[in-house]
């Protein structure tokens, strides 16, 4: 996704634009703040894209995992990634490691565990 210009990816009226991607990746925006909207990549990263710093203080910034991936969106190396994002249903990673089937689990139904 990093041909895709960040003046268009969760911009002002982005919903108005024509999908960019088969499964609408780059729709994946978070209000942080009423001022501030981001793409999903672009929380817990590390750099501050909100003025205010919401994007990296956001409630999911407080448990990653230890494992690292390349972003879809965004063109930093690989980083931790929120625990939230652990097999969502949406492929956040370059090589799907947070969708992975594999991944060690325990407990069932809302006690699983990553």
């Amino acid at each position: 996704m990093s041909t895709v210009s960040v003046y268009v990816v969760c911009q002002e009226s982005y919903q108005e634009f024509p999908p960019l991607c088969d499964d609408l990746i780059e729709r994946e925006c978070v209000d942080v703040t009423a001022e501030c909207t981001v793409h999903k990549h672009q929380l817990c990263d590390g750099q501050l894209d909100c003025s205010n710093g919401g994007d990296e203080s956001d409630k999911s910034c407080s448990l990653l995992t230890l494992n690292t991936c390349k972003r879809r969106f965004g063109s930093l190396p690989a980083i931790s990634f929120p625990l939230t994002w652990v097999s969502d249903g949406v492929v956040d990673c370059e090589g799907e490691e947070d969708e992975s089937a594999d991944r060690p689990t325990c407990g069932e139904g809302s006690n699983r565990r990553y």
